[in-house]
């Protein structure tokens, strides 16, 4: 019995790390306005904590779940 419980048990975190482990998304992009790339701009995911700034020429990688 303490057998199947250490079984089942493995078997649950492996799904869970799993789906978190899959679940991530890479947003690259460039922030720009008519005269070129936007430096130092804020780009977020709206109710997340992921943020991240735009580099000198406005280009900006944001890695988030999704």
């Amino acid at each position: 019995m303490k057998q199947y419980y250490a079984t089942f048990l493995l078997v649950v975190l492996c799904l869970l790390f799993g789906q978190v482990a899959f679940s991530q998304t890479t947003i690259n992009g460039t922030v720009s306005d008519a005269s070129g790339g936007l430096p130092g701009a804020k780009i977020s995911i709206k109710g997340t904590i992921a943020a991240t700034l735009s580099d000198g020429d406005g280009n900006f990688k944001l890695c988030g779940t999704t």
